[in-house]
């Protein structure tokens, strides 16, 4: 048998500390999806036997997009388990030269042979479609799970897998999924009401979202507080416990916060330590053309004298 392990990339790297902290909330934090809850119940001890390891390896490829990075952490954390094997990563599944699919992970685990589906999502709730949406208005959760369920966890059975798991003497893979993310709401007291609902875990990473037109007035009720709120570039969305500085403000603009901003910032405490994860869009959302459109946006207005931010 030939593993297929992770590949080192040419690309800009995440320091350790970084990665250490991406590969805890992404081994450790709680699943979207209550059929993917298996991973950290499984191998409990890995973080204080491989946590050491993690910081000799020389960097982790920021690859720009949060998928890739995301199997990217999840293969570095299949090499350094010793209870994990790789088998094949990024098995292209064809049929008659039309590609029908890609097998994130084929491991070999205590348990068995199994097939592992990766996928690291954030979705904010739109109350008036009950539905929880991608922050460029196209993406639905519900979709994704429905397409994880019927497409994805399929390919473990696909003739093809079954006959090379014959051919290298293994037996059949039992197909996991493994739904990592955030859910972003737009008050604290917000529930989503479905039934399908249900299949989401109630002890997720969660946050708030809102327009960003409201944003100066946050501010303002997050000062009061004692809270201050840096953007976050996308890398550090997979990361816990991030330190937080106040943001900066020049000429009665948000410094850190370009014209078109939309994206995830997080908050704290005077102590650094993060509190809240707060995610900004355009007004128009969960339509996808004003989403598309919301370049046009100006600055946004700080009154720093206002926010207490000059004298």
């Amino acid at each position: 048998m030939n593993p297929k392990g992770p590949s080192i990339s040419n690309c800009d790297q995440l320091d350790s500390e970084q990665a250490r902290e991406t590969a805890r909330w992404l081994v450790f934090s709680p699943t979207l999806w209550v059929e993917s809850e298996f991973l950290s119940r499984r191998l409990p001890d890995w973080w204080s036997t491989s946590h050491e390891d993690l910081a000799s390896w020389g960097g982790i490829p920021d690859l720009g997009r949060i998928g890739k990075l995301s199997e990217e952490l999840l293969a570095r954390f299949i090499s350094l388990s010793p209870n994990l094997r790789f088998i094949r990563k990024g098995w292209v599944i064809q049929d008659s030269k039309r590609t029908i699919g890609e097998i994130d992970f084929l491991v070999e685990t205590p348990q068995g042979i199994e097939h592992w589906e990766l996928a690291t999502k954030f979705y904010l709730y739109d109350s008036a479609s009950d539905a929880f949406i991608g922050a460029n208005g196209k993406d639905h959760l519900k979709k994704k799970l429905e397409k994880l369920r019927g497409q994805q966890l399929s390919l473990g059975q696909h003739p093809q897998v079954l006959d090379w798991c014959r051919e290298e003497n293994l037996p059949e893979p039992d197909s996991y999924p493994l739904i990592k993310g955030r859910l972003f709401y737009r008050d604290q007291k917000e529930e989503a009401s479905s039934d399908w609902s249900k299949e989401l875990t109630a002890e997720g990473d969660v946050g708030f979202w809102l327009f960003r037109e409201e944003f100066s007035d946050a501010l303002l009720s997050w000062r009061k507080e004692g809270l201050s709120f840096v953007p976050l570039k996308r890398k550090e969305w997979l990361s816990r416990n991030l330190s937080c500085e106040n943001i900066v403000v020049e000429d009665g603009r948000c410094a850190d916060l370009p014209r078109s901003f939309q994206g995830m910032l997080v908050g704290g405490s005077t102590s650094s330590e993060e509190i809240r994860r707060v995610y900004v869009v355009p007004r128009g959302w969960p339509d996808s053309k004003s989403v598309a459109d919301s370049q046009d946006f100006g600055p946004l207005e700080v009154d720093p004298i206002r926010y207490g931010l000059r004298s």
